[in-house]
């Protein structure tokens, strides 16, 4: 007679057993009798297994925790009692010798004792305690119950490891196969990870009753945090004193160049962003999948005057300008305010933009910039270049040192013993000893209104109230193309004639090659010569405006006046090549080219 434990091993800890028969021929009643008592046995049996109450750490032994060492964990003698009792068994059936095992005996080497390993041993000697149960219910009886192998399998709270543990076979029981442990896998949903050589290991008699890691997850990995790479250094804006190795002695640095002031342009590259990436997912035992969490993203310091790239990952500047690192953020501006005079603390000034000065700008110093430059003070025997206009509310005292130079109109209270170059007008209030250059009209008729001594030069006319004084200091006024515009006009000249000539070759050589057009080689050289050609016809179509304007400017000198309202000897006044020294006063003189040379009225 077969029992149902023999029929399938799953379900329970071990499969169930069978008795054995000796062949004897009972009685029908007592052969019923004795099918129903072994019912009730193995009912009995299974019953037991699975109301058997598991034991815990604790319940039955001292709170283990998870910063406990190896050490401290054994010197609490955790007992195994039930597997001590079924290994017994297993020696005494194949002749090993017994031995006191020790928690640490039923572990493979790999695995470590620990709190999640203390819990799983536990639960195994509870799961054991069934199997000892039914075979201490048969000792008396004359059929021994066989034990088949066993594998269980566990997964930790985490997920992210799994163990199976796999009981040798008693009494002639079979032991565990391959097939054995993966349905122990499958019953515990371990899919991911699984170690097939531990698989194979388990097979084997000599790791039975050994608790084996089969199966470890994939932890998920953090992406990495997005970073800046500076291309420009967040210290510019800010005063830096460099030094110059000039000799082995000594460092030389110079305090007027303090480095503070950097220049870019639009689109210029500030800084690059490297983005966070984003986190490699894991699995756990079970297969389930762990997002990776993503790193986190940089700061962006993007502040007025820059811009992100489309792509995100630059920094661009979005004008023209001076950049600075302010509150965490880049800034690019093209005004920069001084508030105070421009010495030691500043250095000296050279930005693309406007600068405006709210103090004075000191003997020595330097102020530059591509746009306008605003001077609430003074200027010393400094230099100022301005692109565009340049305004000096008090004015300059150069002591033949200083000098203003603007791309349009100087507009200064007064000019003293300094040089003055402007592309547009001159606006002052008084000129003494200094040299006036501009290319339209110099007018000293505000305040004062006096020119005595120096030299002024003016394209388009000299305006002013007072020139000399009653001690003859010797004034020259003169109304006369500059030089920059005569070198200026034989420059554009020379540069239309260049050009005029190469369309001429280039239109001839495209006229002696047409009729080859078909040739591949002709006509690449056909096409060659159309695209300097069309490139070279706009830069004459430029070329003509610049020669018109000068021709403007030409009649504009040739119309020019000098007015003045009180002159002084000794005053030499030229216009367009006439000369006439005036050695006597005279009043409202209004001097223009005629026919005869250079004439004098009054107004």
């Amino acid at each position: 007679m077969k029992h149902k434990a023999e029929s399938g091993r799953g379900g329970t800890l071990f499969s169930l057993y069978q008795k054995k028969s000796k062949g004897e021929k009972q009685p029908q009643q007592n052969v019923a009798e004795s099918e129903s008592e072994a019912r009730r046995d193995e009912n009995k049996v299974e019953l037991f297994s699975q109301s058997d109450k598991k034991i815990t750490a604790e319940e039955k032994f001292p709170q283990i925790n998870a910063s406990d060492s190896v050490e401290s964990m054994e010197s609490r003698h955790i007992e195994l009692p039930f597997l001590q009792q079924f290994y017994d068994l297993w020696a005494q059936e194949n002749g090993k010798e017994k031995r006191i095992v020790t928690p640490q005996s039923y572990l493979d080497i790999s695995v470590a004792l620990n709190e999640k390993i203390i819990s799983v041993l536990l639960q195994l000697n509870s799961e054991t305690k069934s199997v000892l149960e039914a075979l201490k219910m048969t000792e008396k009886t004359e059929q021994e119950l066989k034990v088949f192998g066993k594998a269980s399998a566990f997964v930790s709270a985490d997920k992210m490891s799994a163990w199976a543990f796999a009981f040798p076979p008693l009494n002639g029981g079979t032991p565990v196969t391959e097939s054995d442990i993966h349905k122990a896998l499958e019953s515990a949903h371990i899919t991911f990870g699984v170690d097939a050589e531990a698989v194979n290991r388990l097979t084997q008699p000599e790791h039975w009753m050994h608790l084996t890691r089969i199966a470890q997850g994939k932890k998920a990995q953090p992406g990495t945090d997005g970073r800046l790479e500076e291309v420009i250094p967040t210290t510019v804006g800010k005063p830096q004193v460099v030094s110059d190795h000039r000799t082995a002695e000594y460092d030389v640095v110079d305090y007027k160049d303090l480095n503070w002031l950097v220049h870019v342009k639009k689109d210029d590259l500030i800084c690059r962003i490297i983005p966070a990436t984003q986190g490699e997912s894991g699995m756990n035992v079970q297969g389930a999948e762990i997002k990776g969490a993503p790193g986190k993203k940089p700061s962006v310091p993007s502040g007025k005057g820059t811009c992100v790239s489309e792509d995100g990952k630059t920094i661009l500047a979005a004008t023209d300008g001076q950049i600075f690192y302010e509150n965490g953020k880049y800034r690019v501006t093209n005004v920069i305010n001084i508030e105070k005079d421009v010495d030691l603390s500043t250095g000296n000034i050279d930005v693309e933009g406007n600068v405006f000065v709210h103090g004075n700008v000191r003997d020595g110093f330097q102020v530059r910039a591509t746009g306008d430059v605003t001077i609430s003070g003074s200027v010393g025997a400094g230099i100022v270049i301005a692109g565009k206009n340049l305004f000096v509310s008090r004015g300059i005292n150069g002591n033949h040192q200083g000098r203003l130079h603007a791309g349009a109109d100087v507009k200064c209270q007064y000019i003293e013993n300094a040089d003055v170059n402007a592309g547009g007008n001159v606006f002052s209030d008084s000129i003494t000893n200094s040299t006036v250059v501009c290319d339209h009209k110099v007018q000293v008729e505000s305040g004062r209104g006096v020119i005595v001594g120096g030299t002024i030069i003016s394209m388009e006319g000299i305006y002013a109230r007072e020139v000399g004084n009653q001690r003859g200091i010797a004034t020259r006024l003169i109304v006369d193309k500059t030089p920059e515009f005569v070198e200026d006009k034989v420059q554009a000249q020379k540069d239309l004639d260049e050009v005029t000539s190469s369309i001429q070759t280039a239109e001839k050589q495209i006229g002696v090659l047409s009729p080859g057009a078909d040739d591949p080689q002709i006509a690449q050289a056909i096409k060659s010569l159309n695209f300097h050609l069309s490139i070279n016809r706009v830069k004459c179509e430029k070329l003509n405006d610049k020669m018109a304007e000068i021709q403007a400017t030409e009649e504009r000198i040739q119309n020019a006046r000098i007015q003045i309202n009180r002159l002084f000897p000794i005053t030499a006044i030229r216009m367009n090549g006439f000369t006439r020294n005036f050695t006597n006063d005279d009043t409202n003189c209004l001097l223009f080219q005629s026919d005869e040379g250079l004439s004098v009225g009054h107004f």
